[in-house]
């Protein structure tokens, strides 16, 4: 990481930024962003599973669905 000035107080900078919930490298390629996105998807997957017994496919389909709409 580079350091720099700026007046008495030390700047750093990183080689991944987030902004707007979308993250940014500085190579610009989107990996970082794909595995955030399936992390977050398997987090709402287990929570589901943990959380329902009834563990019919059309049913766990609409749960995923409904909480994928509202995030």
């Amino acid at each position: 990481m580079a350091t720099q000035l700026l007046g008495d107080v030390d700047i750093q900078s990183g080689k991944e930024e987030k902004d707007l919930g979308i993250i940014i490298h500085q190579t610009l390629k989107s990996s970082q962003q794909c595995v955030a996105a399936a992390n977050s998807a398997n987090r709402t997957l287990g929570m589901i599973n943990r959380t329902f017994v009834n563990k019919h496919s059309n049913i766990m389909l609409r749960l995923y669905q409904s909480l994928l709409d509202r995030n």
